[in-house]
C-alpha cells in the first residue's frame, strides 16, 4: 500500500510539532526548567516566560492577566540590564532542592554570568504538574 506524499508530509509535520511542544514544556529536570526560564527572561522572550508559568485554576479573576503582564514587562527589563552588562554568558544551576513533604515542588538557585564578568544569582520555585516542571508564582 502506497501512502500519498501529502499524507506522509502531514504525519511528519505533526510528529515534529509534537516533539517541539514536548521539548518546550519543561518536562525534564527542575534545573533545566529553571535555567530555560531564566534564559527566556534575559533574552526578553516574555511569551516563553509566561508559557512556563504555573497559574492555578482557582486564581482570582484578573490575577492571571496581571502576572502575565508583569512577567512580560520584567523580561523586557532584565534583557536591557543583560545587554548593558555584555549579554548573558552562562547560567549554571545548583542541584534542585526538592521539598521533602512534596516531591512535586522544588527550588533551584542559579547564577547568571554576564559578558562583562559580573554575575547575579536568582532562585526559581517550581512545581511538577502532569509530569512537567512549571515555574510557581503563587
Amino acid at each position: 500500500m502506497e501512502m500519498p506524499m501529502r499524507t506522509l508530509f502531514k504525519a511528519l509535520a505533526a510528529f515534529a510539532l509534537t516533539l517541539f511542544i514536548a521539548a518546550c514544556s519543561g518536562g525534564g529536570t527542575p534545573e533545566k526548567t529553571a535555567e530555560q526560564f531564566i534564559r527566556n527572561a534575559y533574552n526578553g522572550n516574555g511569551d516563553a516566560v509566561v508559557a512556563m508559568l504555573y497559574i492555578p485554576a482557582d486564581a482570582k479573576p484578573g490575577e492571571k492577566e496581571m502576572v502575565e503582564g508583569k512577567m512580560r514587562s520584567s523580561a523586557a527589563e532584565v534583557k536591557a540590564k543583560a545587554e548593558a552588562r555584555g549579554g548573558v554568558k552562562n547560567i549554571p544551576a545548583e542541584p534542585a532542592e526538592i521539598d521533602q513533604q512534596d516531591p512535586n515542588r522544588a527550588r533551584v538557585k542559579l547564577t547568571i554570568e554576564f559578558g562583562n564578568g559580573e554575575s547575579t544569582s536568582d532562585r526559581v520555585r517550581l512545581i511538577k504538574i502532569d509530569g512537567n516542571w512549571k515555574v510557581q508564582v503563587f
